[in-house]
């Protein structure tokens, strides 16, 4: 070997290069499982903590699922403590046997609603360094209490939000805002629903309004959200219809008809400052009503037809300035611009300066989980894209404020995934709070879904044959997963470059995204009611919604 050649420098270079990549790979491994794979490539502790603190380096990273360890370094974090590896001397902690059959209690309805970090009373005259370790001891607090109810009652956490940068966020929305609108999914409203968010916001200030939002309501026949409606009039909640992406297309669609290719659908994505004017011409002619014609208006009173009605941008702004407007007097503000009879209303003189000027705003603050268009509402609300908005959980990063009227002014929460012992992990990937491209395990959100929707559905929306009769001859309803996917991914030439086996995992996010976007419709119902299944929503020659389900019943 010669020292100094060219072949020398190389092949350092090329060791040193794999070198890094190898370390940074056990550094990685290590901290997302308990055992790595070799037990000589555990690195030192003092390596650990120099990858926590890389990990820190982008704090507004969401983090719901990490290893033991990792869960460990994090919680060590909070607390402020430190480890220092000592391998010349082994402490036994114990000896004896160990009894791990111990039984657990099942959980009782009271603990299933799950509580969220409150952040701790602080003051103007408070330090940040001891306003900081405070919010840490109260987060690290919380996630203590949920790992004794997990531990005491047999019940699994789903995945929630670990990164108190993200809680944050929320306690600051929280605190401004006069109404707190908690946006859901309108298909599964309960699972996104927290009731512990809704007493918090009560602790902040009983004069402020808790207000259910449920986005994409649009999917829902009317008999559905006339359901809804009784339902949450019966235990005192107050609630919206919205439906923020079809708003935005439609309007879109009528106003730039001519300049989009046959076929397309309008990317939110090329919007832009010029369109935001003749955005507003057609966001407030108003919308609404009765659309899927399962249930007429002539069989609905008067307040039924209010209720249940999908409303526009400037009837979903009218009513929270109103209920904003209460909340700000509740708690003593004088108000700008006073609602009389001849004051101008928010919607006749929409004003989109962002200018910070000294008066006092309705605060209008959207909170929720990840990807249930609390983005979307507030580009609905304001009539231009002001925030980012992507399929893929978890876009917004910081809370956001935008001024639309002399007197209102919205706040974007970040998406958090609340604790919850009632979801499973399918459900969340069902409801889009878990992001399915990512996804390792499809088993169990495919059994939800071929569980729910009848066969006779997914023909008509893949225009596919699927096995109608079982071995004995007797009609089938419902399909497995496995035959699903398989007819899915023959259907669509998925299939493997050898031996010709079709694609199942590509089938089953293909499925699942269709799922989530409404293509599929599936819409859960009030406890003791019957949930609905539905085909497609948007076909140009679908039948009413009555007669998907009549047909759905048939099949």
């Amino acid at each position: 070997k010669i020292k100094g050649g060219i072949g020398s420098s190389l092949g350092n270079a090329l060791k040193g290069e794999r070198f890094k990549t190898a370390a940074h790979k056990i550094r990685t491994d290590f901290a997302a499982t308990d055992c790595p794979k070799n037990a000589h490539m555990v690195p030192e502790w003092e390596d650990l903590i120099e990858y926590q603190k890389d990990i820190q380096i982008d704090k507004m990273t969401s983090v719901l699922d990490e290893g033991d360890l990792a869960g460990l370094m994090r919680m060590a974090t909070l607390a402020d403590r430190d480890f220092t590896a000592e391998r010349a001397s082994a402490k036994v902690i114990y000896q004896g046997p160990v009894d791990i059959g111990i039984a657990k209690k099942e959980i009782p309805d009271e603990c299933k609603q799950l509580p969220i970090p409150e952040r701790p009373a602080w003051t103007k005259t408070m330090r940040k360094d001891e306003v900081d370790h405070n919010e840490k001891e109260a987060f690290l607090n919380w996630r203590r209490r949920l790992a004794e109810i997990e531990e005491k009652y047999d019940v699994m956490l789903t995945p929630f939000e670990k990164n108190l940068e993200f809680w944050r966020q929320l306690w600051r929305v929280v605190e401004k805002s006069d109404v707190v609108v908690q946006v859901v999914d309108a298909r599964n409203p309960m699972l996104y629903r927290s009731h512990a968010l809704e007493e918090y916001v009560k602790k902040t200030g009983d004069w402020k309004t808790n207000v259910i939002l449920f986005n994409k309501a649009d999917l829902l026949p009317t008999r559905v959200r006339l359901t809804w409606a009784r339902y949450l009039d019966g235990i005192g909640v107050k609630y919206f219809f919205f439906a923020a992406k079809n708003e935005i297309e439609k309007r879109l669609a009528e106003t730039h008809a001519g300049d989009i290719p046959e076929g397309e659908e309008w990317n939110e994505d090329k919007w832009n400052e010029d369109n935001e004017d003749e955005f507003k011409a057609a966001m407030f002619k108003g919308t609404g009503g009765v659309e899927d014609g399962d249930v007429s208006e002539e069989e609905m009173d008067e307040e039924a037809i209010n209720t249940t009605r999908v409303l526009d941008a400037r009837g979903l702004l009218a009513q929270l300035e109103l209920l904003g407007r209460e909340s700000a007097l509740g708690s003593g503000r004088e108000m700008y611009l006073p609602l009389d009879d001849d004051a101008k209303s928010i919607i006749s003189n929409i004003s989109m300066t962002t200018s910070r000027q000294q008066r006092e705003y309705i605060m209008i603050g959207f909170v929720g989980y990840p990807n249930v268009g609390k983005s979307s509402t507030v580009n609905a609300l304001c009539g231009a894209k002001k925030v980012g908005v992507t399929a893929t959980p978890g876009k917004t990063k910081h809370f956001q404020t935008m001024i639309v009227s002399n007197s209102v002014m919205l706040c974007d929460c970040p998406g958090l995934v609340m604790p919850s012992v009632v979801a499973s992990r399918g459900e969340m990937v069902c409801g889009g709070i878990l992001p399915i491209n990512v996804l390792k395990d499809h088993i169990e959100p495919m059994m939800l879904v071929a569980g729910r929707i009848p066969r006779c559905v997914f023909e008509e929306a893949y225009n596919i044959n699927l096995p109608a009769k079982t071995a004995s001859g007797a009609h089938r309803e419902y399909v497995t997963w496995m035959e699903l996917c398989a007819g899915y991914a023959v259907s669509r030439c998925l299939l493997t470059a050898q031996g010709g086996v079709p694609e199942t995992h590509t089938a089953a996010r293909q499925i699942l995204k269709d799922f989530v976007r409404g293509k599929l419709r599936f819409c859960h119902m009030p406890q003791g009611v019957a949930p609905v299944a539905l085909g497609p929503a948007h076909e140009a020659d679908k039948t009413t919604a009555d007669q998907e389900a009549a047909k759905a019943g048939a099949g």
